[in-house]
């Protein structure tokens, strides 16, 4: 490759995990390795994950991985982060209704559904709770907060803030729980497929 069509030399610095690149091309290999990352974690699970995978998933080059991440882990984080707020954004689109039972019926069916056209992706972040549990507890506050915030919404000063709060954790837990059974439904009758 010339001089004029490679990526440009980015040093990353030593205490950040993983890098943001500032050029459209980057942002567009970043991307391609955190897809890759998300079916290599979802197919094979954390441990058996190799960034060589990763790369070869991607058809990147190995050391072009370490520009955008430190090491697997740092790229498990990143894609651990990436899917929470994907999966948040699409819970949020349920709650754009005005009373509480249809937001909490709309965000359910987009969690599933989230949980359906991705178990690659959920595979990777259930996964979390056993590979990092700091990341898994800020995926889950993250969503707990979505849903108490909800519940204020729609409670106001009718209830107290920590029975909100304990109703949307166990909204979430039931939540972790639908996805858990529905990712391994879909293992079983096969239905799962890697992403393209």
């Amino acid at each position: 490759m010339d001089a004029a069509h490679s990526e440009p030399a980015t040093v990353r610095p030593s205490n950040q995990e993983s890098y943001a690149p500032a050029t459209a091309r980057g942002r567009a290999t970043r991307q391609r390795l955190l897809e890759a990352a998300i079916a290599e974690f979802g197919e094979k699970g954390f441990h058996a994950a190799s960034v060589s995978a990763i790369t070869t998933r991607a058809g990147i080059g190995q050391g072009t991985f370490y520009i955008y991440f430190s090491s697997k882990e740092a790229c498990y984080a990143v894609v651990v982060e990436s899917v929470s707020r994907l999966l948040r954004r699409a819970l949020l689109r349920g709650f754009s209704f005005l009373d509480l039972e249809s937001c909490l019926r709309e965000s359910f069916a987009a969690y599933l559904r989230f949980c359906a056209d991705q178990p690659y992706a959920m595979r990777a972040l259930g996964e979390a709770q056993f590979i990092d549990e700091a990341i898994w507890r800020e995926h889950t506050r993250r969503l707990v907060h979505c849903y108490t915030d909800l519940l204020e919404r729609h409670a106001g000063a009718n209830t107290p803030h920590t029975e909100r709060e304990l109703h949307a954790t166990a909204i979430v837990g039931g939540l972790h729980g639908a996805a858990q059974a529905l990712v391994a439904s879909l293992e079983e009758s096969g239905v799962r497929k890697p992403p393209a």
